[in-house]
């Protein structure tokens, strides 16, 4: 039976995961698993696929791994869904589907609208939002602040260490991750660094809360989009917090990209429809 492997990571895959069930087309759903597995009626796959790559394989083991993995599982579409930091993922997933010679298609979440992001007249006279190419430009950018909250996850960890270590600056950095990792032995390296492990989303309420006790006066953060993390950016402007946006990675040139996942679910019907993907049997 053919199938359609969809990369998650973000809500949105869930969403189309969903859709794909009710509507009966097979499909694979597959997450890093490092933050929650769910628990659902259609196939999850957790892990990566570097654990499918062949011992004696000279390749990136993603790349071979992944191959091993279509071709052992009679996939002829990948849905990428996956965050719109995530260039690794799906760089790895296209050069694949060209290896493999499938259908590739790739939900490109909206960036924020910063101009359009303030609710209220007081959040529009207070929202401070600036840009960055770097991590390295946005550390010198932060210096003149106590406290910086960085919104960026377990994987930013260990180049903010080192950031830390080479400047020997005596700021507060709390970093933000949402899945668990081996951090202990990064935090002994620098006291002044704390790692919060908190699942989101989270609630204006919450980040005003926290923003608060913490006595953060500077807030880091990817552009990430999505309705649903705007809440860091509405308490930031509400107590006057500067908030500094790393800028995404290029987007992806010759991709059939699409900006929402009703659109890519009418291409993946499409695709059912001329026999590319079957339906599950019920």
């Amino acid at each position: 039976m053919n199938k359609i492997l969809l990369l998650g990571g973000i809500s949105e895959a869930k969403q189309l995961a969903h859709s794909l069930w009710l509507n009966k087309i097979a499909f694979t759903y597959s997450i890093q698993g490092n933050v929650r597995i769910p628990e659902e009626p259609y196939d999850v796959h957790t892990g990566g696929f570097a654990q499918y790559a062949p011992p004696d394989s000279v390749e990136n083991p993603g790349i071979a791994g992944l191959v091993h993995y279509i071709r052992n599982n009679h996939i002829t579409m990948i849905a990428d869904c996956t965050h719109p930091y995530a260039k690794d993922i799906s760089h790895n997933a296209k050069t694949v589907a060209n290896l493999t010679d499938i259908t590739y298609r790739q939900y490109y979440r909206p960036s924020w609208d910063v101009e359009a992001l303030p609710r209220s007249t007081q959040e529009l006279a207070a929202l401070q939002i600036q840009e960055f190419n770097t991590i390295e430009s946005i550390v010198d950018a932060v210096q003149p602040y106590s406290h910086t909250f960085w919104a960026m996850g377990l994987k930013s960890l260990p180049a903010l260490v080192e950031e830390k270590l080479t400047r020997q600056n005596k700021q507060q950095w709390t970093i933000r991750t949402a899945a668990k990792g081996k951090s202990d032995t990064l935090l002994e390296k620098t006291a002044s660094i704390q790692s919060l492990q908190q699942i989101g989303p989270f609630s204006f309420d919450h980040e005003v809360a926290l923003f608060t006790k913490l006595g953060v006066d500077a807030l880091v953060c990817k552009n990430s989009g999505s309705p649903a993390n705007e809440s860091k950016l509405h308490a930031a402007a509400i107590l006057g917090i500067p908030v500094l946006l790393l800028k995404r990675p290029d987007k992806p040139a010759g991709i059939h990209t699409f900006s929402s996942i009703e659109s890519l679910l009418g291409e993946i019907m499409t695709c059912t429809e001329t026999q590319l993907i079957t339906k599950a049997h019920t």
